[in-house]
Protein backbone atom coordinates (compact mmCIF):
# COMPACT_ATOMS: atom_id res chain seq x y z
CA UNK A 1 0.00 0.00 0.00
CA UNK A 2 1.66 3.24 -0.69
CA UNK A 3 1.60 6.03 1.62
CA UNK A 4 1.08 9.40 0.40
CA UNK A 5 -0.50 12.65 1.80
CA UNK A 6 -1.10 15.39 -0.95
CA UNK A 7 -2.15 17.34 1.74
CA UNK A 8 1.28 17.76 3.84
CA UNK A 9 3.19 17.96 0.57
CA UNK A 10 5.66 20.46 0.85
CA UNK A 11 5.63 22.52 -2.21
CA UNK A 12 7.26 25.64 -1.08
CA UNK A 13 10.97 26.96 -1.57
CA UNK A 14 12.15 29.92 -0.86
CA UNK A 15 10.48 33.12 -2.78
CA UNK A 16 14.10 33.95 -4.56
CA UNK A 17 14.42 30.70 -5.54
CA UNK A 18 11.13 30.36 -8.04
CA UNK A 19 8.38 32.49 -9.80
CA UNK A 20 5.61 29.89 -8.08
CA UNK A 21 7.30 29.53 -4.54
CA UNK A 22 4.59 27.59 -3.14
CA UNK A 23 3.07 26.01 -6.09
CA UNK A 24 -0.04 25.25 -4.26
CA UNK A 25 -1.35 28.69 -3.39
CA UNK A 26 -1.42 30.00 -6.84
CA UNK A 27 -5.43 30.04 -8.48
CA UNK A 28 -5.22 27.90 -11.04
CA UNK A 29 -6.87 29.16 -14.52
CA UNK A 30 -10.36 27.68 -14.74
CA UNK A 31 -9.97 26.12 -11.46
CA UNK A 32 -12.68 23.80 -11.88
CA UNK A 33 -11.68 22.19 -14.97
CA UNK A 34 -7.88 22.28 -14.35
CA UNK A 35 -8.71 20.59 -11.19
CA UNK A 36 -10.43 18.07 -12.67
CA UNK A 37 -7.86 17.16 -15.46
CA UNK A 38 -5.22 16.99 -13.04
CA UNK A 39 -7.33 14.44 -11.09
CA UNK A 40 -7.80 12.59 -14.22
CA UNK A 41 -4.27 12.74 -15.29
CA UNK A 42 -3.31 11.42 -11.41
CA UNK A 43 -6.28 8.56 -11.79
CA UNK A 44 -4.48 7.25 -15.01
CA UNK A 45 -0.96 7.58 -13.44
CA UNK A 46 -2.10 5.37 -10.60
CA UNK A 47 -3.39 2.49 -13.25
CA UNK A 48 -0.16 2.53 -14.73
CA UNK A 49 2.11 2.39 -11.55
CA UNK A 50 -0.16 0.82 -8.40
CA UNK A 51 -0.41 -2.58 -10.63
CA UNK A 52 3.00 -3.25 -11.12
CA UNK A 53 5.09 -5.66 -9.40
CA UNK A 54 8.38 -5.61 -10.99
CA UNK A 55 10.79 -3.65 -9.86
CA UNK A 56 12.55 -2.98 -13.79
CA UNK A 57 8.97 -2.53 -15.17
CA UNK A 58 7.91 0.00 -12.32
CA UNK A 59 10.96 1.71 -12.86
CA UNK A 60 10.90 2.09 -16.70
CA UNK A 61 6.96 3.16 -16.68
CA UNK A 62 7.82 5.65 -13.73
CA UNK A 63 10.60 7.33 -16.00
CA UNK A 64 8.17 7.29 -18.89
CA UNK A 65 5.40 9.16 -17.46
CA UNK A 66 7.38 11.91 -15.23
CA UNK A 67 9.29 12.14 -18.94
CA UNK A 68 6.20 13.14 -20.49
CA UNK A 69 5.09 15.44 -17.62
CA UNK A 70 8.31 17.36 -17.73
CA UNK A 71 7.53 17.56 -21.59
CA UNK A 72 4.55 19.28 -20.72
CA UNK A 73 6.04 21.34 -18.17
CA UNK A 74 8.51 22.66 -20.79
CA UNK A 75 5.98 23.29 -23.39
CA UNK A 76 3.38 25.27 -21.39
CA UNK A 77 6.13 27.67 -20.98
CA UNK A 78 7.57 28.01 -24.41
CA UNK A 79 4.50 27.49 -26.91
CA UNK A 80 6.73 25.94 -29.92
CA UNK A 81 9.01 23.49 -27.67
CA UNK A 82 7.15 20.68 -28.96
CA UNK A 83 7.64 21.65 -32.42
CA UNK A 84 11.36 22.99 -32.35
CA UNK A 85 12.82 21.18 -29.72
CA UNK A 86 11.32 17.79 -28.88
CA UNK A 87 10.33 16.48 -31.97
CA UNK A 88 14.00 17.84 -33.72
CA UNK A 89 15.96 16.87 -31.27
CA UNK A 90 16.80 13.38 -31.23
CA UNK A 91 20.10 13.80 -28.86
CA UNK A 92 17.52 16.38 -26.92
CA UNK A 93 17.87 13.84 -23.61
CA UNK A 94 15.94 13.70 -20.39
CA UNK A 95 18.65 15.08 -18.53
CA UNK A 96 19.03 18.40 -20.65
CA UNK A 97 15.25 18.44 -20.51
CA UNK A 98 15.42 18.37 -16.59
CA UNK A 99 18.68 21.11 -16.47
CA UNK A 100 16.26 23.47 -18.71
CA UNK A 101 13.66 22.86 -16.21
CA UNK A 102 15.45 23.94 -13.39
CA UNK A 103 17.27 26.31 -14.97
CA UNK A 104 13.89 28.49 -15.86
CA UNK A 105 13.29 28.57 -12.04
CA UNK A 106 9.55 28.80 -12.52
CA UNK A 107 9.03 25.64 -9.71
CA UNK A 108 10.56 24.42 -6.16
CA UNK A 109 13.32 22.77 -7.17
CA UNK A 110 13.00 19.53 -4.94
CA UNK A 111 10.22 18.11 -7.40
CA UNK A 112 12.68 18.38 -10.22
CA UNK A 113 15.51 16.42 -7.95
CA UNK A 114 12.52 14.08 -7.46
CA UNK A 115 12.81 13.30 -11.26
CA UNK A 116 16.37 13.09 -11.43
CA UNK A 117 16.33 10.38 -8.99
CA UNK A 118 13.90 8.72 -11.08
CA UNK A 119 15.95 8.80 -14.05
CA UNK A 120 19.05 7.82 -12.23
CA UNK A 121 17.54 5.06 -10.73
CA UNK A 122 16.21 4.03 -14.69
CA UNK A 123 19.48 4.20 -15.38
CA UNK A 124 20.29 1.65 -13.44
CA UNK A 125 18.25 -0.46 -14.12
CA UNK A 126 17.99 -0.22 -17.88
CA UNK A 127 22.23 -0.40 -18.22
CA UNK A 128 22.68 -3.07 -15.84
CA UNK A 129 21.33 -6.35 -16.17
CA UNK A 130 22.29 -7.69 -12.84
CA UNK A 131 20.18 -4.62 -11.51
CA UNK A 132 16.54 -6.71 -11.60
CA UNK A 133 15.20 -5.43 -8.00
CA UNK A 134 15.63 -2.55 -5.50
CA UNK A 135 18.20 -4.56 -3.72
CA UNK A 136 20.89 -4.64 -5.79
CA UNK A 137 20.82 -0.70 -6.13
CA UNK A 138 23.66 1.40 -4.90
CA UNK A 139 22.72 2.26 -1.22
CA UNK A 140 23.18 6.00 -2.23
CA UNK A 141 20.69 6.09 -4.64
CA UNK A 142 18.08 4.15 -1.86
CA UNK A 143 19.71 6.61 0.87
CA UNK A 144 18.47 9.61 -1.71
CA UNK A 145 15.33 8.00 -2.56
CA UNK A 146 14.73 8.60 1.76
CA UNK A 147 15.96 11.84 1.42
CA UNK A 148 13.86 13.77 -1.30
CA UNK A 149 10.82 12.19 0.37
CA UNK A 150 11.69 13.22 3.63
CA UNK A 151 12.02 16.86 2.02
CA UNK A 152 8.61 16.85 0.34
CA UNK A 153 7.46 15.95 3.62
CA UNK A 154 9.09 17.69 6.75
CA UNK A 155 6.42 16.82 8.78
CA UNK A 156 4.73 13.85 8.11
CA UNK A 157 7.28 11.44 6.35
CA UNK A 158 5.67 8.81 4.91
CA UNK A 159 6.79 5.57 5.87
CA UNK A 160 6.68 2.60 3.60
CA UNK A 161 7.43 -1.14 3.83
CA UNK A 162 9.20 -1.68 1.39
CA UNK A 163 11.84 0.37 -0.70
CA UNK A 164 9.37 -0.26 -3.80
CA UNK A 165 6.43 1.65 -1.76
CA UNK A 166 9.13 4.24 -1.29
CA UNK A 167 9.67 4.28 -5.25
CA UNK A 168 5.96 4.52 -6.00
CA UNK A 169 5.30 7.56 -2.95
CA UNK A 170 8.63 9.38 -4.73
CA UNK A 171 7.36 9.08 -7.92
CA UNK A 172 3.71 9.83 -7.32
CA UNK A 173 4.21 12.87 -5.19
CA UNK A 174 6.50 13.93 -7.99
CA UNK A 175 3.64 13.80 -10.62
CA UNK A 176 1.26 15.45 -8.28
CA UNK A 177 3.40 18.52 -7.47
CA UNK A 178 4.31 19.02 -11.51
CA UNK A 179 0.96 18.83 -12.68
CA UNK A 180 -0.18 21.79 -10.23
CA UNK A 181 2.71 23.78 -11.62
CA UNK A 182 2.38 23.08 -15.20
CA UNK A 183 -1.19 24.70 -14.46
CA UNK A 184 0.13 27.40 -12.81
CA UNK A 185 2.93 27.53 -15.95
CA UNK A 186 0.09 27.85 -18.56
CA UNK A 187 -1.45 30.58 -16.75
CA UNK A 188 1.41 32.53 -17.17
CA UNK A 189 2.00 31.80 -20.49
CA UNK A 190 -1.51 33.28 -21.43
CA UNK A 191 -0.79 36.12 -19.02
CA UNK A 192 3.35 37.29 -20.88
CA UNK A 193 1.04 36.53 -24.10
CA UNK A 194 -1.85 39.01 -23.09
CA UNK A 195 -2.25 42.92 -24.37
CA UNK A 196 -3.27 43.31 -20.39
CA UNK A 197 0.62 42.35 -19.92
CA UNK A 198 2.50 44.94 -21.79
CA UNK A 199 0.26 47.54 -20.43
CA UNK A 200 1.18 46.10 -17.17
CA UNK A 201 4.74 46.20 -17.96
CA UNK A 202 4.85 49.64 -19.57
CA UNK A 203 3.37 50.54 -16.12
CA UNK A 204 6.08 49.02 -14.80
CA UNK A 205 9.05 50.22 -16.40
CA UNK A 206 7.90 53.88 -16.27
CA UNK A 207 7.25 53.89 -12.51
CA UNK A 208 10.74 52.40 -12.05
CA UNK A 209 12.37 55.01 -14.53
CA UNK A 210 10.35 57.66 -11.68
CA UNK A 211 12.42 56.03 -9.09
CA UNK A 212 15.56 56.63 -10.21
Amino acid sequence: MVNITPDVLNTECPKSEAVFYDTMIYPLSEAGKELKEIKSKLTAYFQHIAKLKDDRLLVLVANLLLENTVDNYLSAIMPAYEENISAKKRDFTFSSKICIAKALKLSPSQFLDGVNLVRKIRNEFAHNLKTETFDALPPKLIEKIETILKTYYPTKYPTEKSIQEQFKSLTLSTYIALNATIENIRSLNSFLRAEEFRHSLLAYCQNQQQKT
